[in-house]
């Protein structure tokens, strides 16, 4: 949400970056390719409780990466937009419940792979 409302436009492809190792499949063979054996790659939906969109909001503010701060600071002139945090507070609204609490998922990616053993 917060890349849109920047309109940053993506990695270049094949690029680092958050989500460069996103798809189990291509971090799996990059594993292999790199010499590990018994790759396994699992997804695992993560849940955020929050008991309001205000808490929500405070969580997402905390652990926003501070060069995404900055640059909602250049654009908007502070880092605590009130139209950025209001657009994220609304990009919530699919996961809320009647009484204001709502769970947030995200997917982690588990990851087992071994490293050969040497001769």
């Amino acid at each position: 949400m917060l890349s849109e409302r920047l309109e940053l436009p993506p990695p270049p492809p094949g690029t680092p970056g958050p989500f460069s190792m996103a798809d189990p499949e291509p971090l799996a063979a990059e594993l292999a390719a790199a010499g590990f054996t018994d790759v396994s790659v699992t997804e695992f939906v993560v849940r955020f409780p929050f008991d309001s969109v205000e808490q929500c909001v405070a969580f997402t503010r905390a652990v926003t990466p501070p060069m995404l701060l900055r640059k909602v600071a250049e654009r908007f002139g502070s880092a605590d937009d009130p139209g950025t945090w209001q657009a994220f507070a609304d990009a919530t609204e699919p996961y809320r419940s009647g009484d204001g609490a709502f769970t947030l998922p995200s997917t982690a990616l588990i990851v087992r792979a071994a490293v050969p053993a040497r001769e």
